[in-house]
């Protein structure tokens, strides 16, 4: 199971790609994107033996010795459409990277590092992070274009579903405004009030004498889906309320899916909110220590002000590098109470 959780692995974790632009930030560095071209169609199958019928055009190599057709046809090369794809893709670029020189991290599979560069490969997109006057990075994107049919799309402005800007003055800022408008319209929510804040302060979400009828689950668990990668792309603001709105995912009620739905109006209001990843000037003495760890209180889980319901309050940690916030993890006396028990700070 572990094997083939590694081999289909083919997503970064939102937290690698924060410290890529962290660090790009810190040391003015270029970041860059570049995009395989027909990436499924590369891998060769030499161990795995799959058949596939004829198609229409090819149909006349059907014909045997005897004149009666019937024949199929074994795949050499992956194509697209086959379960094992991802994984024959995942094998042959990490193979050709390795060979040129790159390590791979043991923390995420997906983020490789050789001298002067680091690269994060997601699916068919490659996030190359370098310094352009050592050079490194050109030659390694050089040697990719002459293994595979890439295009080099320059300095990188979208990335993960993100939006990436810089600054002339090597600021980052990162924003999800189209893909809150996806979402805003998906649920119909395009005409609807905007909410100047998350969630409603006086809402008892764990009130048990409720009498509220049972809400869809398949349309609250969407989302909530939706609105967890909101916040763990760039919406930290949100964090909190899909951590509260989690607990309830087995059983919702109509009233946790009025306290969804006013979260996506908040994000149509906010939908432009922007997050600056820049250098903190405060750090350059003490280069020896610039990754910071806190531990802090957050609010109640049930109600948004902690003194008005008697369970624990979750304790919140986190990692920062250079001023920059990584990441941060809620939980109550060290147990989880949903899937939203990590949530990534922008």
């Amino acid at each position: 199971m572990n094997r083939l959780r590694r081999n289909l692995r083919t997503g970064v974790q939102e937290a690698t790609f924060r410290l890529i632009l962290a660090l790009a930030a810190q040391y003015g560095w270029d970041v860059d994107h570049m995009d395989v071209l027909t990436a499924f169609l590369n891998p060769r199958i030499d161990r795995d033996n799959i058949y596939m019928k004829m198609t229409l055009g090819i149909d006349w190599l059907a014909s045997n010795e005897s004149g009666s057709s019937g024949s199929v046809l074994i795949l050499r090369k992956a194509l697209y459409g086959l379960k094992q794809v991802p994984r024959h893709w995942y094998k042959n670029i990490d193979g050709y990277l390795q060979s040129i020189g790159f390590r791979q991290s043991v923390e995420d599979p997906n983020l490789y590092l050789q001298q002067g560069v680091l690269l994060v490969l997601y699916v068919d997109d490659l996030l190359i992070t370098h310094n352009s006057a050592e050079g490194w990075g050109h030659q390694i994107k050089q040697l990719l274009q002459n293994k595979y049919k890439m295009c080099d799309l320059g300095a990188a402005k979208r990335f993960l579903g993100i939006e990436i800007k810089r600054t002339k003055d090597g600021v980052f800022s990162i924003c999800q405004r189209g893909y809150i408008n996806t979402i805003i319209r998906r649920f119909g929510l395009m005409d609807t009030k905007p909410a100047k804040s998350p969630l409603d302060p006086p809402t008892d979400l764990a009130n048990t004498h409720c009498e509220d009828k049972l809400a869809n689950r398949k349309e609250y668990l969407s989302m909530v889906g939706s609105l967890m990668y909101a916040a763990l792309g760039s919406r930290p603001d949100i964090a909190f309320s899909v951590t509260a709105l989690s607990r309830y995912n087995v059983q919702p009620l109509e009233m946790h899916a009025m306290a969804a739905k006013r979260v996506l109006r908040y994000l149509k209001t906010t939908a432009g909110f922007r997050i600056q990843k820049y250098f903190n000037i405060f750090n350059i003495v003490n280069r020896k220590t610039p990754r910071r760890g806190y531990l802090s209180k957050k609010t109640n889980g049930s109600r948004i002000l902690p003194l008005l319901s008697d369970t624990p309050i979750p304790t919140g940690q986190g990692i920062s590098q250079l001023g920059n916030p990584l990441a941060d993890a809620y939980s109550d006396s060290g147990m989880s109470m949903s899937t939203t028990n990590l949530s990534y700070l922008g």
